[in-house]
């Protein structure tokens, strides 16, 4: 391998890593923001409950 494509690789390689991780964050925010809204949504029913009594 030339050093010419080593300069051409060594960029691409860092942006399909970038690219996997901020994909990989993406995914495990949107899973804590449906977690979130879960509990929130459980919250709320439960409070709802405790006042018709």
């Amino acid at each position: 391998m030339t050093t010419g494509q080593k300069i051409v690789l060594l960029p691409l390689c860092l942006l399909l890593m970038v690219a996997a991780l901020s994909w990989r964050l993406w995914l495990i925010a949107l899973g804590f923001a449906v977690a979130v809204a879960a509990v929130v949504w459980l919250e709320t029913e439960e409070g709802t409950d405790c006042e018709r009594d």
